[in-house]
């Protein structure tokens, strides 16, 4: 979406995170990186490629 339609990437950021949370109805938890939340991150290359997977603090997968 940011390449091909130019979204900023702050937005772009948003609109995979914080908004599906709140349409989920989770974003007492989810959505950003704050205290008290699960700290459930993706990490991305500048290709979007995924690097590695952190779900509720814990590295799941990390690429080679």
């Amino acid at each position: 979406m940011v390449e091909l339609v130019d979204v900023p990437i702050t937005s772009a950021v948003r609109m995979a995170s914080l908004n599906p949370a709140r349409v989920l109805g989770k974003e007492h938890r989810k959505g950003i990186l704050a205290t008290g939340k699960d700290a459930d991150i993706v990490v991305l290359d500048k290709n979007f490629n995924v690097h590695m997977t952190i779900y509720e603090g814990e590295i799941k997968y990390k690429k080679d």
